[in-house]
């Protein structure tokens, strides 16, 4: 099946168990999806494609059930498409119910990227609001621009570096949150049982953390003016002035 690429506007990917990974290819003039698996794939278990409304739809429901002692069930799916398409999306929907997802490279109105148990790593992604997302499993994400910035976290650390954003919430119930090299607003951090360490380029307007047992850091550039909110009870809660990290360090009661 063949479809004009001028005419999608948004991909939108439904995945069973495997890896996803989708990613811009510079020299294609087509999409190219691939499924990959370490058994044979019956006719009645493989992908489907289809495009409506202006939308690429690629899912695989996994209708086979498996009665073995252990799942091979699982396929890796890769979506490659050409850096012309990559720009101007106005909504990239990737799920997985079991597996890791990778993405990069792309400039979308929405992106919402979520999987029930993986990791998620993201990297060059321009949006107007992204939602990522993982059940179980990291959260990696690098060289994001976004007006509003969603990350949610069961059990898994929350990674972040080179982030530019309006406002950013990331929570985490059973691990840290490390945010290195951002350029933020407003700021809305929450962890339950881990440490968050927050490390600005730039001065926010906003910063609010909570944490139930664990440690805070904090540094932002010299002269920064803004609002700190943090919920105890905490470890320590530690606030620095200007960014000479982890030195010089002023204890907030």
């Amino acid at each position: 099946t063949s479809y004009d690429i001028k005419e999608i506007t948004g991909i939108d990917i439904n995945w069973a168990n495997g890896v996803v990974t989708l990613k811009v290819s510079k020299d294609l003039d087509r999409i190219i999806v691939t499924e990959t698996s370490a058994n044979a794939i019956p006719l009645n278990n493989r992908l489907s494609v289809d495009f409506s409304g202006e939308r690429l739809n690629i899912k695989w429901e996994n209708e086979v059930i498996n009665l073995g002692f252990f799942d091979d069930s699982y396929k890796n799916l890769v979506v490659e498409i050409p850096e012309s398409m990559s720009k101007g999306l106005s909504a990239v929907t990737i799920k997985n119910q079991t597996g890791s997802i990778y993405a990069s490279g792309l400039e979308s109105e929405k992106v919402r990227i979520k999987t029930g148990k993986g990791t998620v790593d993201a990297r060059y992604i321009t949006s107007s609001s992204a939602e990522y997302g993982s059940g179980s499993g990291d959260i990696n994400l690098s060289a994001l621009k976004s007006d509003g910035l969603t990350v949610r976290a069961n059990n898994g650390k929350i990674l972040v570096n080179d982030i530019s954003a309006e406002t950013a919430s990331f929570k985490t119930v059973t691990d840290d949150i490390h945010i290195s090299g951002t350029v933020m607003q407003k700021l809305n951090a929450v962890s339950v049982m881990g440490n968050i360490d927050f490390k600005s380029l730039s001065s926010p307007q906003e910063i609010e953390m909570a944490g139930f047992s664990g440690d805070m850091w904090i540094a932002v550039p010299k002269g920064s003016n803004f609002q700190l909110e943090y919920s105890k009870p905490v470890s320590y809660t530690h606030l620095t002035l200007p960014t000479i990290y982890p030195r010089d360090f002023l204890v907030v009661p």
